[in-house]
């Protein structure tokens, strides 16, 4: 005889309907409703008894894998681990369980797309700020529901990510008032709203410098000791990560430049590394975890039938001594 504690037994233990109970565990929204009361006393019965869906089960009979694959492009980064920890969060007593594939160009990203199908995701959820690879996974999965997080590729999924203009906006607001006038973005993408911003307050284009780089250690540091040496005027550094930034700092001080006195540097996504350097490195904070719990909570919605939706969340400067003197 099998010991294993079966629906029957917590509706036998409960007092109430199978069927009740079903509902109930399953977290489905359904016309049979159990008051708080009922609730309460259904699932203290299934913990009592140690009840465990079987997901096997419900999956086959709800033709589902109750697994959302996540693509991401760094999982070491600061910034990754914290999303996956709020989706993990949101997504506890749900039934679901993230399958994870890492990437690092686009011939990977398609090798993790095909094996995430031959595990039948009922979903997919892409951490991406490339938005060209963000458009080929929205063009290449237009049969799964689709949350990107980072990046609106501008189709049917749904989105969240910070508020990327308010970011730039931030960002050369911050070394401006601080009376530079000559400044560089470094990263791997293009930050228009910062072009922007800088040309409303008037900095001509041969002082809004743009130096691109790959994601690693060498490159920054290469990337940023070229940049130095061919504009010795330069006087800010935008970074677009915080390690990247911690990079900057890195590379300055063994040209002798001091930070903030000789060049102010700014970083993004305010994580624990900054606290670490000396100086302390100022950046732009963003909601990681936030953006991990709504993106689990975008996907749960549109498993519920509901709309993609998108977000824009709010980031805010975080001043530290890299930044350098006072608003003038």
């Amino acid at each position: 005889m099998s010991s294993q504690i079966t629906m029957q037994d917590v509706s036998d233990a409960a007092g109430v309907s199978r069927a009740l109970v079903s509902v109930v565990l399953s977290g489905r929204p359904s016309r049979m409703k159990a008051s708080e009361a009922t609730r309460a006393r259904i699932l203290a019965a299934a913990s009592r008894l140690g009840y465990v869906v079987n997901q096997n089960a419900r999956g086959l009979r709800m033709s589902r894998s109750f697994l959302i694959g996540v693509l991401t492009y760094d999982v070491t980064s600061s910034f990754i681990p914290e999303i996956l920890s709020g989706m993990e969060s949101e997504l506890l007593h749900t039934g679901y369980s993230l399958l994870l594939g890492t990437y690092e160009n686009g011939k990977e990203l398609q090798e993790r797309l095909i094996q995430f199908r031959k595990r039948h995701i009922d979903g997919v959820v892409t951490i991406c700020t490339d938005e060209g690879l963000c458009r080929h996974v929205e063009e290449s999965c237009k049969d799964l529901l689709r949350v990107f997080v980072g990046c609106n590729p501008g189709g049917q999924g749904a989105s969240v990510m910070g508020d990327g203009d308010s970011l730039a906006r931030l960002a050369a607001d911050a070394f401006y008032e601080r009376g530079h006038r000559t400044f560089c973005h470094l990263g791997n993408i293009p930050r228009p709203g910062w072009h922007k911003r800088l040309e409303e307050l008037g900095v001509p284009p041969s002082c809004r410098i743009e130096t691109h780089c790959t994601n690693t250690i060498e490159e920054w540091q290469c990337a940023t000791l070229r940049t130095l040496t061919e504009h010795p005027g330069l006087t800010a550094i935008f970074a677009d990560s915080d390690e990247l930034g911690a990079a900057v700092v890195k590379a300055a001080s063994s040209m002798g430049r001091r930070v903030p006195e000789d060049l102010a540097v700014l970083g993004v996504d305010d994580t624990a590394l900054c606290r670490l350097l000396t100086p302390e490195l100022a950046s732009i904070r963003q909601p990681r975890r936030e953006q991990g719990e709504l993106a689990a909570r975008l996907m749960l919605a549109q498993f519920q039938g509901g709309p993609a939706q998108n977000h824009l969340l709010p980031v805010e400067l975080i001043a530290r001594q890299s930044l350098g003197g006072p608003v003038r």
